[in-house]
């Protein structure tokens, strides 16, 4: 089963880059067309692989991506309202363009915003916060010492990442939340809404599919993390899990 090409009605639009989306979309066959299906396991990227996707896929979509992300600002807020208030540093891991670290640093929480995407970070630090600090990092290493926050979080995240990153990527959070703190999880609800899926198949990236395979709780295990609560928001189209740090 081929999976359909996110970028494909972005092609054939009035683009005055339309060169540029042509060679984008050129990689990015060449990347994505690997055999991939929810039916077959994964196939892992090398790092520099995945850094050269991570940076096809997300140059097109970062200058849209809050204008078509709008619709997501109920899951924000109710991510950050499971923060408990009693905490103070918060990490917001795959932060994108800000909106979650916003949503965040509007509870006044302390907030570090990481992402791999320099173009999605570039948008975020024009929203100008001064009370959020965003830093270009890789979450499979993330770079601050041992338990250097109450609290981590990740959202929309791991269904955008190789099976073995977004596991390498929750054990960093693990490692660098306090004792007994919170790591909190916001991802696609499985098995999905139909018509939800249908929809958003058509843009996400190579690796929804097989994050829809396996379900999020298969990343939660591996990661040896105690699942603490979880909820659900937009018509239970997404969850929200509450993990404890051992």
């Amino acid at each position: 089963m081929v999976e359909q090409h996110p970028f494909k009605v972005m092609v054939l639009g009035s683009s005055p880059r339309g060169l540029t989306n042509f060679g984008m979309l050129f990689q990015l066959n060449k990347l994505k067309f690997s055999g991939h299906n929810i039916r077959t396991k994964p196939t892992i990227m090398k790092k520099e692989q995945y850094q050269q996707y991570n940076d096809l896929f997300f140059n097109k979509w970062a200058p849209v991506y809050d204008a078509l992300a709008v619709v997501l600002i109920p899951l924000r807020q109710k991510v950050a309202k499971m923060v408990n208030p009693k905490n103070k540093k918060v990490l917001d891991v795959a932060c994108g363009t800000g909106s979650q670290s916003i949503a965040l640093a509007r509870r006044n929480f302390e907030v570090v915003g990481i992402d791999l995407s320099k173009q999605m970070l570039d948008i975020a630090k024009k929203k100008q916060r001064t009370d959020i600090n965003f830093i270009q990092a890789d979450a499979t290493a993330i770079p601050f010492p041992d338990a250097s926050f109450d609290v981590s979080v990740i959202s929309l995240a791991l269904h955008d990442m190789p099976e073995k990153n977004a596991i390498a990527v929750l054990k960093e959070m693990s490692r660098v939340t306090k004792k007994r703190g919170q790591i909190i999880i916001a991802d696609y609800n499985t098995p999905p809404n139909w018509l939800c899926h249908k929809i958003v198949s058509t843009w996400e990236s190579r690796y929804y599919r097989d994050y829809l395979r396996v379900g999020i709780g298969h990343f939660i295990k591996n990661a040896n993390l105690d699942q603490h609560n979880k909820d659900y928001v937009l018509v239970s189209s997404f969850q929200i899990v509450e993990c404890i740090k051992k």
